[in-house]
């Protein structure tokens, strides 16, 4: 998720609001992003790689190319075959699918080349940061 956010350009100081499309139905994980908080996207990619903040993932998935999650999916899944991944398949910006398939050296040649960016290499190993959840709140997050 976040090298194909990267990869699409999209401008991370925009700011993206939590939609209920954003609430994960699938195995209700606690967020605490409520609907209507309008975050940076570049926080919202803090908090899901140092986090596995499940609602910043899917609402980037969700804004960074025209065409909403189906289209960021389909990037996913050409980003994956590029790189090599070629027993996976990706269904959800999350992770949280069962569907998602992959096998553990499809997973070592993510992580290989997700380490050549920066942004993804120093926000998995930020080991703490506070993030504005509204005008006078902020809420610290530890990885």
């Amino acid at each position: 998720t976040a090298m194909v956010v990267l990869d699409s350009g999209a401008d991370l100081d925009e700011y993206i609001t939590i939609t209920p499309e954003d609430i994960d139905t699938l195995r209700n994980t606690f967020s605490r992003l409520k609907i209507g908080m309008a975050l940076r996207r570049r926080d919202l990619l803090l908090l899901a790689l140092m986090s596995s903040e499940n609602r910043a993932a899917f609402a980037l998935g969700r804004t960074a190319y025209p065409g909403g999650v189906r289209e960021f999916i389909k990037r996913m899944n050409a980003k994956a075959q590029s790189i090599g991944m070629i027993n996976t398949r990706f269904y959800d910006p999350t992770g949280l699918t069962n569907a998602n398939q992959s096998t553990a050296e499809d997973l070592t040649k993510l992580v290989e080349i997700a380490f050549e960016y920066d942004l993804i290499k120093q926000y998995t190993t930020t080991k703490a940061a506070s993030v504005s959840l509204s005008s006078n709140y902020f809420h610290r997050y530890i990885n």
